[in-house]
């Protein structure tokens, strides 16, 4: 129940946000450079810390071998998908150099 009323807010926020997004601000795409990217893959490494409960339910599964991998690959896949969606929208609502840097979602 509580993962489900969890992604109704994701997906509630992804529709209001998607609606309210300007094209206009998704340029320039990257005003950092490659230097942006790999420091934003640095913060977003510690999100995929979870997983490790993931991998804890080997001994529930029937076929660990197969079903492992196939769960946690899918698991970071879901939540990557997610994260780009989110960044995505946040990033075409509010042009870049008018987002606050001491905002949560900003470091």
């Amino acid at each position: 129940v509580m993962t489900g009323s969890q992604l109704l807010v994701i997906l509630v926020i992804l529709i209001a946000g998607f609606v309210k997004s300007d094209r206009a601000n998704l340029s320039p795409f990257l005003p950092y450079g490659a230097r942006g990217i790999f420091d934003g893959a640095s913060f977003v490494f510690f999100s995929f810390i979870g997983f490790d409960c993931v991998s804890t339910l080997a001994e529930e599964v029937k076929n660990p071998a197969i079903d492992m991998p196939v769960g946690i690959v899918g698991c970071i896949a879901f939540v990557g998908l997610i994260y780009t969606l989110m960044s995505l929208c946040l990033v075409s609502m509010v042009p870049y150099d008018q987002l606050d840097p001491a905002a949560s979602f900003a470091t």
